[in-house]
């Protein structure tokens, strides 16, 4: 069970180049939503987001946490992925997190994790996602590409709460973005990239920051 009182601490989880965490931080920046940054957590040592944090005028002292997911000599992935999530939890304690923006984070995180983010008063986990297509369509990676493959006209980003499903969690906000008939593939997507840091936005600030 998360934390009763009134702090709106929120964690920012990043696989990749973290222009969406960049993003968050701007609007935090900006206090578009009430709430405070507390750390972000990446399972890649070579993640972009790293550096960009790490080099940033005013984001260089956001506490950057590398959590690597390795198994040992003879674990299980169950056990392993289970002590991985307690080295999260350990350091999102530490800093009383009680909400996680996922920003390009490409681990699943365990029933039992989100567990601890749970909400009873409104039914949800204090965790939310961006994905690039209009769920629930296309769940899982590589959205963009099975959009533009299908020929899809109209496709979308979501927001979305997390739960124990792949990108199956209660929507918070979608938007679409339609497609030309010149598009490439990098045309496509990079439509659906601008879109992204649109709705990123919009979302935070509509949040029911319980």
């Amino acid at each position: 069970m998360i934390m009763t009182d009134q702090s709106k601490n929120i964690a920012i989880f990043a696989s990749g180049n973290g222009t969406n965490a960049i993003n968050i931080l701007d609007c935090a920046k900006e206090e578009l939503f009430n709430s405070t940054i507390k750390c972000l957590i990446t399972d890649k040592k070579d993640a972009g987001i790293i550096v960009k944090i790490n080099t940033h005028p005013v984001y260089k002292n956001i506490p950057i946490y590398t959590i690597p997911f390795v198994k040992k000599i003879g674990e299980s992935h169950p056990v392993a992925k289970a002590r991985h999530e307690v080295e999260i939890k350990e350091i999102l304690d530490s800093h009383h997190v009680n909400w996680i923006a996922l920003a390009g984070y490409m681990k699943i995180l365990s029933a039992k994790f989100l567990k601890c983010y749970f909400d009873e008063s409104f039914q949800k986990n204090r965790v939310i996602n961006i994905h690039p297509s209009l769920l629930p369509k296309y769940p899982g990676k590589d959205a963009y590409e099975q959009a533009f493959n299908s020929g899809d006209e109209v496709s979308g980003v979501t927001i979305h709460h997390v739960d124990s499903g792949i990108d199956t969690g209660p929507i918070i906000l979608q938007k679409t973005f339609k497609r030309k008939k010149e598009d490439t593939f990098e045309d496509f997507k990079n439509r659906g990239l601008s879109l992204e840091y649109q709705i990123y936005r919009e979302a935070l600030v509509s949040l029911d920051w319980k």
